[in-house]
């Protein structure tokens, strides 16, 4: 379950100098905007858990504690395929001009740190086939011991569809903290007509802190400091 991260969209009268960067924004930039008819459609994902494993006793391995793992069972793998059908359906089906992945990608503390992140290529296939953008924020399965949400993003970027973001700095922040502006149909006007806001709500747990193995939880909320961003701020005064 994806813990509390948020998806926001604000509309704006805003000048173009209330958004950083709206005056130097290049032609190659990825430009979200509305249609002539007035429209912006997003298709959302949220949940989808890819690689998904069975519990196995703590008798069969010898640890101290049950452990999940993706890699010990045919039925996570089978469900991603199954995950990857329903999306190949909906954007079959949808004209979106975006692509919303809303946390929880990946079940992080079932994966192994060797192919953790290669999950991402998997999700995103359906996207990248049809030359889709899409924008995500991470939930709390997105942080494990062997998972980190720094390496999700990493790995998002290889792709040049990705819009991720991580635009708050610090430890304590989160990662998936951002805001994308969505511009009227006319190209030739530079102020946002929507700007959607993306929130790191944490959660799940830190990334290898301890080097025996234990898991340290982090927070599941939005951090302070996000909100005292300058960055953030000139867009929202």
């Amino acid at each position: 379950m994806v813990c509390g991260i948020v998806l926001v969209a604000l509309s704006l009268a805003l000048g173009a100098s209330a958004l950083p960067g709206a005056k130097s924004r290049t032609t190659t930039e990825k430009r979200l905007q509305f249609t002539k008819n007035g429209t912006f459609q997003l298709s959302v994902f949220e949940d989808l858990h890819y690689g998904e494993g069975k519990l196995i006793p703590r008798s069969q391995y010898g640890s101290t504690a049950n452990q999940l793992l993706a890699e010990a069972t045919t039925w996570g793998p089978k469900q991603d395929v199954e995950t990857n059908a329903v999306i190949n359906t909906v954007l079959d089906n949808e004209s979106p001009q975006l692509v919303i992945l809303n946390g929880d990608l990946i079940t992080g503390e079932n994966t192994f740190l060797s192919n953790a992140t290669n999950y991402i290529d998997e999700i995103v296939t359906p996207l990248v086939d049809r030359k889709l953008l899409w924008a995500s924020t991470y939930g709390n399965h997105d942080s494990g011991y062997n998972l980190s949400r720094s390496a999700i993003l990493e790995r998002e970027k290889t792709y040049s569809n990705s819009l991720t973001k991580s635009m708050v700095s610090g430890a304590l922040a989160g990662v998936s903290n951002y805001y994308l502006p969505v511009y009227p149909s006319d190209s030739s006007k530079d102020t946002p007509a929507l700007i959607m806001w993306f929130f790191d709500s944490r959660g799940g747990n830190y990334y290898q802190q301890l080097k025996n193995g234990s898991e340290v939880p982090q927070p599941c909320w939005v951090d302070e400091s996000v909100s005292h961003t300058p960055y953030f701020l000139r867009v929202i005064l």
